[in-house]
């Protein structure tokens, strides 16, 4: 099932809840309001995430639809309590909205496992109840271990949303946003190249968001260099600004990118 399904599911079912309520109906056992995300990175969790955030608010679930970002990395500490510490700060800074937990199969490398960390999320996610919204997300097999060793802490969590990746059509489409966010008008010729090269990188498989990133990242060089040398608009990105193919250095796993961003 596309993420886009999973999440209408889920959002019908938190809507007839709303419903119910609404109609004088008591609900003393109301669903969990938290989601696992599952998938790569630049698979669009972030993107998603948001989404709910702003359908919660919409529906009063949440006081806000803001997303509060925090990796799980940072919020493993030397020590139990310092663990402790820095996960009640970061569900303190998000009560009201949504918090997501980013990078969660950190925990599971840590000495312990992750124990402290997922201890004190559940504690407090416990103690919130529904004041607090938490997205937990990471890559799939990891966070499975985590929660299948912390059956409490995934009593808490409603659904677990599988994020494939993009397919060629899905990637296209992103780039062209990007571009247009970016202040960039696509010239004639210019998307079906960026669509060729994405395409050139998946196959008939999916792929992580970041290649239209890091093809953009390549496009925008490639523009403010020819209108550098022989002028022209800086708005338009012609079809000779896109490379036949991403270069190598994108492809490599420790590649820092800077440029354009998710």
């Amino acid at each position: 099932m596309e993420v886009r399904a999973q999440l209408e599911e889920w959002l019908a079912v938190v809507r007839a809840e709303r419903d119910r309520a609404a109609s004088g109906m008591t609900i003393s056992r109301p669903a969990w309001k938290n989601l696992v995300f599952a998938g790569a990175p630049g698979t669009g969790k972030s993107h998603a995430a948001r989404a709910v955030a702003a359908a919660y608010h919409e529906l009063g679930f949440t006081k806000g639809g803001q997303v509060v970002e925090a990796a799980a990395a940072g919020m493993a500490g030397w020590t139990v309590r310092e663990t402790r510490q820095l996960v009640n700060e970061a569900i303190a800074r998000a009560m009201g909205r949504v918090l997501m937990i980013t990078g969660a199969q950190a925990w599971r490398d840590m000495r312990d496992g992750g124990a402290a960390a997922l201890t004190a999320l559940y504690e407090e996610m416990t103690a919130a109840r529904h004041g607090l919204v938490v997205v937990l997300s990471g890559s799939a097999g990891p966070v499975a271990e985590l929660l299948a060793g912390h059956r409490p802490l995934a009593a808490r969590f409603a659904a677990v949303v599988s994020f494939p990746g993009y397919d060629p059509a899905d990637l296209d489409a992103v780039f062209a946003r990007l571009a247009a966010d970016s202040g960039f008008v696509l010239g004639e010729g210019a998307q079906a190249r960026a669509g060729a090269v994405l395409s050139g990188e998946t196959g008939a498989g999916r792929g992580s968001a970041r290649l239209a990133v890091d093809l953009l990242s390549m496009v925008t060089v490639a523009q403010a260099r020819r209108i550098a040398a022989d002028g022209g608009s800086p708005v338009t990105i012609t079809a000779a600004d896109i490379p036949g193919q991403l270069d190598d250095r994108f492809r490599a796993p420790d590649c820092w990118r800077p440029g354009q961003y998710l």
